[in-house]
């Protein structure tokens, strides 16, 4: 495939599901995953409020959605992307723009129905679906105050502004817009963050991260965030159902596709890890997100010099360097290349987590800097900082009794 041909990437892997994420399935649901893959139910090309229409298809049982938000292969040009989409369908193409909404029929194209962007009954009654009960679209469900909580979820998952304003911010808005209207999926979901996050109430967290899959149970995000939970508390082999309906869902959102391998490196079944990458090496070719899992393979096989391999192309990419960074300088650590490591370590870019920074200071021997970086980073309420305590990388030291006082204040239960 020419360069020019080659599909424009729309969307990098959030970070949060590169640290920390979960699926622990056998090796029999992965080759039915991959199997079934190209078999797309829906395909919601770009438009105002498309996203929304895709978040609402993911709530009819066996629907699988694609579409240029959830999936780094869909094109850029408008050509390519009917054809794209028309390729990939095996039930209906939908498309939009100037107030309005169509659908057309996969294989043939026959027009099934247009109508205003809002008349959300009448679209999912061409496509043979409809609400049940007092169920709402993602079109229709909505509150400002509930847009602005997940805006701030979102952020959080990217590592992208203030942990802690951004809580502040989900914390308000979520609970504004629930006093409104309790049937907010996604308030419950920037509810659940914040607990998980911000008050440590782990218990009351999964509460909130089951109403949001009760109001929405394909929503791949609040599937991840649930999956994080339970993985942060050592419970991965129970986070294979909140993950598997995200994949079921959206099989080609690279953001979904690719972080199940960080579940079997967190599980140490490492050839699965590899298997899981390799496949989606050909999938999603060329994105970051594969050579920064690798490098986590390798690290917590205690790879050192795997992990400079694997993330030598990251550290000078700006989506991961952040992420990447931080590992190769630790390998460079642990190799004794203490000048390599420490100039790697002045070049980390403000953005990176304190306690992955911390991590290039233990390799460096340096352990009360490592704790200093830690307690800053339960004070900026570092989001990795909980999910990476399912990470083999912290097991030696996790024997340190300092760490152990981490864990008493984020309440997290290890075994």
């Amino acid at each position: 495939m020419s360069e020019q041909a080659r599909p424009k990437a729309k969307r990098w892997v959030p970070i949060l599901a590169l640290t920390a994420i979960v699926l622990i399935v056998g090796g029999t649901q992965v080759r039915q995953w991959w199997e079934t893959r190209g078999n797309i139910s829906v395909a919601v090309l770009p438009f105002e409020k498309a996203d929304d229409l895709r978040r609402t298809l993911t709530t009819f049982q066996g629907v699988r959605v694609i579409g240029p938000t959830t999936s780094a292969l869909f094109p850029a040009d408008e050509k390519g992307q009917a054809a794209f989409a028309e390729r990939l369908a095996v039930e209906y193409l939908v498309n939009g723009g100037g107030g309005t909404i169509s659908v057309r029929k996969a294989g043939d194209g026959t027009q099934l129905w247009t109508g205003k962007a809002d008349d959300v009954d009448g679209l999912l009654a061409a496509m043979g679906r409809q609400m049940k009960g007092a169920g709402k679209s993602a079109l229709e469900l909505n509150l400002p105050q509930t847009e602005r909580a997940l805006k701030a979820v979102k952020a959080l998952d990217m590592l992208e502004g203030n942990a802690a304003q951004l809580l502040a911010e989900a914390r308000a808005a979520s609970e504004e817009a629930l006093k409104l209207d309790n049937g907010q999926g996604d308030a419950h979901l920037a509810r659940a963050v914040v607990l998980m996050l911000a008050d440590h109430e782990w218990s009351k967290a999964e509460q909130e991260l089951r109403e949001a899959l009760e109001i929405r149970p394909g929503d791949a995000l609040a599937a991840r965030w649930y999956a994080h939970h339970l993985e942060a508390n050592h419970k991965a082999a129970d986070a294979a159902d909140a993950m598997l309906r995200g994949l079921a869902v959206e099989p080609l959102a690279p953001e979904i596709a690719i972080p199940p391998a960080l579940t079997y490196v967190n599980d140490k079944r490492w050839d699965l890890a590899r298997d899981h990458l390799a496949q989606c090496d050909k999938e999603f070719p060329g994105n970051p997100a594969i050579a920064l899992a690798r490098g986590y393979l390798a690290r917590a096989q205690g790879d050192f010099p795997g992990v400079i391999a694997a993330v030598e192309g990251s550290i000078r990419d700006d989506r991961v360097r952040h992420l990447a960074l931080p590992l190769a300088a630790e390998a460079h650590a642990r190799l004794k290349n203490t000048g390599k490591a420490r100039e790697l370590l002045a070049l980390l870019p403000d953005k990176t987590p304190p306690d992955l920074r911390g991590l290039v200071y233990w390799g460096l021997g340096e352990q009360d800097e490592f704790y200093r970086l830690l307690e800053k980073a339960l004070e900026e309420k570092s989001p990795t900082l909980v999910l990476l305590q399912a990470s083999p990388i912290f097991d030696p030291i996790r024997k340190d009794p300092r760490y152990g006082k981490v864990l008493t204040v984020l309440e997290v239960k290890r075994d």
